[in-house]
């Protein structure tokens, strides 16, 4: 054998070990990557909590607000709060009408309409109850822009969101315009 022939024969052979470890490899790392994006991401597009509800309820000030949150079949969630402005968010599903959601806003202020930088947490286990209506419990944090938290405590029990549905427009009972002349 010559010195040619062993190099051949070398290179040939490593190049077979090194397309096979690379094949394993990628066999490996596919079959871990699609467990991974499954045990990631479950199935949820069918759940029930899937669309926008609403709560109102009645803060310190007067007149009544409301709380929207809306469920995306892949597991965000959007939320808007009349103090901590739009909140963003994940959720999976615990159970056939059961979700654990998590959403975050940027606002602390206590007063609607103003702004103090700072993180709100929202941490819910929501139920789709038989009637349609979502019930709640969690804990809400909140801190300030340099981590401190500020405040801790649990959503309203008695808070029970109603699901949005799309109604027709009133109608308009309005004097006839004349024409002008």
């Amino acid at each position: 054998m010559t010195g040619s022939d062993t190099l051949s024969s070398v290179s040939r052979r490593s190049m077979l070990a090194g397309l096979a470890g690379g094949g394993l490899g990628v066999a490996m790392t596919t079959l871990h990557g699609t467990a991974a994006a499954q045990d990631a991401t479950p199935d949820v597009t069918g759940h029930p909590i899937i669309g926008t509800w609403s709560v109102e309820f009645a803060p310190a000030q007067p007149a009544l607000v409301s709380l929207l949150i809306t469920f995306h079949a892949d597991g965000s969630t959007v939320w808007s709060h009349p103090l901590g402005g739009i909140g963003i968010g994940v959720w999976t599903a615990t159970g056939e009408r059961t979700v654990d959601s998590m959403a975050k806003f940027q606002n602390i202020a206590d007063t609607v309409g103003d702004y103090i930088p700072g993180t709100v947490t929202a941490w819910s286990s929501f139920t789709v109850e038989e009637d349609d209506t979502l019930s709640e419990r969690g804990v809400v944090e909140v801190q300030t822009s340099d981590g401190t938290v500020v405040a801790r405590f649990p959503h309203d029990p008695e808070n029970r969101f109603m699901r949005l549905t799309v109604e027709p427009p009133p109608t308009l009972d309005l004097p006839e315009a004349t024409p002008a002349s």
